[in-house]
């Protein structure tokens, strides 16, 4: 009998990790927020006739995906204009004074900017621009003209502002910064990202380091064939024994049926 998920500490099984990974993974590949991923892939499911909840690889799994995914960005859409306040990330390092051009803090102004083209309210883009400061009053001046950013001012004016958060010069560096494998120069997302050159730099000094260690630049991919070439090797000496035994018993049988040929003769003479 199949459980779920069990109480205690998490992740007592490899196996369990990956799941919550790989289902996280999926959700980030289509920007899909985790708990309408989760939600949208529960009522799918549940919906569609399953009595037990679905276990986290099951998020995933192809013959279920693209229906799941269909559903999520049905109600990420209705999601989003109904509750425009928790819409987009309140994390300061999407705020306008921590800008830096980030390819996440690009992606994340945009998305911003498309939820209040979609419903240029004058209370929403105050919020957006004044008290949140997810969007610089340039670009809401630019997006929506002079008087539309002085009617956003006046809807907040009582509003309390998110206080500034001051970053240092590397608490803003994303976190893939230098992992061997995330840099891809031929990419969009690579190619746009002001630390690319430092990128590049501790990629290679990680890279080196991880052959001084280990022997190989990709200690992964090295183990999988090396673990490969043992399969091999094992199912090679089977076969060979296997053959081995094979003609060891004819030849058994080859003597034991000469044997008894001879045995008749000697009788009959």
């Amino acid at each position: 009998m199949r459980t779920g998920i069990r109480t205690g500490r998490p992740f007592q099984r490899r196996t369990e990790l990956t799941s919550f990974w790989r289902a996280r993974q999926t959700a980030d590949l289509y920007g899909l927020p985790y708990k309408i991923f989760i939600r949208s892939a529960f009522e799918h499911l549940t919906r569609g006739g399953w009595e037990r909840l679905p276990h986290p690889n099951q998020l995933y799994a192809k013959r279920h995906l693209e229906q799941i995914l269909v559903a999520s960005a049905k109600y990420w859409e209705e999601y989003k204009h109904s509750l425009f306040g928790r819409s987009f990330s309140h994390l300061p390092e999407y705020r306008a004074e921590a800008f830096c051009s980030f390819p996440a803090q690009m992606a994340h102004l945009e998305c911003v900017a498309d939820l209040l083209k979609a419903r240029p309210i004058p209370w929403a883009i105050g919020q957006a621009c004044v008290i949140d400061r997810v969007i610089s009053p340039e670009l809401v001046l630019a997006q929506f003209g002079e008087e539309r950013l002085v009617r956003a001012r006046a809807e907040v004016a009582g509003g309390t502002p998110e206080p500034i958060v001051h970053f240092g010069s590397d608490d803003l560096l994303p976190s893939c910064l230098g992992i061997p494998g995330a840099l891809v120069p031929t990419s969009p997302e690579c190619g746009a990202c002001p630390t690319i050159d430092l990128c590049s730099r501790i990629q290679a000094l990680t890279l080196a380091m991880m052959k001084r260690k280990t022997g190989s630049e990709t200690p992964v991919d090295e183990r999988r064939k090396k673990l490969g070439r043992e399969r091999t090797r094992r199912c090679r000496e089977r076969k060979t024994l296997a053959a081995t035994v094979s003609l060891a018993t004819i030849e058994a049988s080859s003597s034991a049926g000469s044997n008894h040929r001879l045995g008749n003769v000697l009788q009959s003479k």
